[in-house]
């Protein structure tokens, strides 16, 4: 991992930019799926392919404040919840939680909490709704699979007063690539999407 920190501190900057910034190199890939495969059990020749391994979970912690303190969990994950017909019923999430009370994710517009994803250049600031867990729902099966395409994009990100980003794209198997990260250490400090100084 590749860590910079950067403060903005000449005449022409402004006096709200501390920007701290992480390149991940090489990116963090969270997939808890290694295969999709017939199911052997299946009780009907119309049911959708299952992940592999049966049950599975990925997780990392997220420093973001740069203070060697965990901020954020975000967990990657699949599991079984029954059966719809005669086929098996999976779920596959993504999860970011703030480990602080003042850490939040930014939501979607949605009446469930789904994160938001923003495009480069887009601000992050006290605008958005904030929640302290955000999902990306991913796929889910039952007689036909749903899957959901995310882009590659950034998650908006609240440490108590300041903001920052997360910036994912997708993987093969539908999990997250974790290609870097920035935050405004300064007090009410906004930041913009792929920012880094």
């Amino acid at each position: 991992m590749t860590l910079f920190a950067l403060s903005c501190q000449t005449d022409n900057a402004k006096p709200d930019q501390d920007i701290l910034f992480a390149d991940l190199d090489p990116d963090i890939d969270m997939q808890s799926v290694r295969a999709f495969v017939t199911d052997p059990n299946a009780m009907s020749s119309g049911c959708p392919k299952i992940p592999v391994p049966f049950d599975s979970l990925v997780v990392f912690i997220l420093d973001l404040t740069h203070d060697q303190s965990p901020d954020f969990r975000i967990e990657v994950a699949h599991s079984f919840e029954g059966h719809c017909g005669k086929c098996k019923y999976f779920t596959y999430n993504i999860s970011i939680t703030g480990l602080k009370a003042g850490h939040a994710i930014a939501r979607s517009d949605s009446e469930h909490p789904i994160v938001r994803i923003f495009t480069h250049g887009d601000t992050i600031n006290a605008s958005h709704t904030w929640v302290d867990r955000g999902d990306i729902h991913l796929l889910d099966g039952c007689s036909a699979p749903s899957y959901i395409d995310i882009p590659e994009g950034y998650i908006g990100l609240k440490a108590d007063d300041s903001y920052g980003y997360l910036h994912i794209a997708p993987t093969p198997y539908y999990g997250i690539r974790i290609m870097d990260y920035g935050y405004n250490a300064s007090k009410n400090g906004i930041i913009s999407c792929g920012q880094q100084e």
